[in-house]
């Protein structure tokens, strides 16, 4: 299995207008990529089930694979963390967000005499 991640920006080169899509008034790249010579685009909220699990990302890939009938699967473990690598850098992912982050307790207000 021959796999590339496209990097840079292919919209500024007019080549492809897939690239980017529009969510809630914000443009959203999308991750495009290669296996055996052809070209895949994920959507929205398969970047986003990569993103969260690698097994999602693996089975996105095996899917992708059976499309172009593709039979050799070895090095998909690899692949499928190099995909869901590249879809966090996407969405700017965070391992620990914020609202799951305990609150800090404020010091009490005290005045000394």
């Amino acid at each position: 299995m021959n796999f590339r991640i496209e990097e840079g920006d292919p919209e500024k080169a007019g080549r492809f207008d897939d690239t980017r899509t529009t969510y809630f008034g914000r443009r959203q790249r999308l991750p495009v990529f290669w296996v055996d010579g052809e070209r895949f685009t994920l959507s929205l909220a398969n970047m986003i089930r990569a993103a969260q699990s690698i097994e999602d990302a693996s089975s996105i890939l095996g899917v992708c694979l059976d499309a172009i009938e593709g039979g050799d699967r070895r090095g998909i473990e690899g692949y499928a963390l190099a995909l869901q690598q590249k879809c966090r850098q996407l969405i700017r992912w965070k391992d620990k967000p914020k609202r799951d982050v305990p609150r800090r307790l404020r010091r009490p207000n005290v005045t000394y005499l």
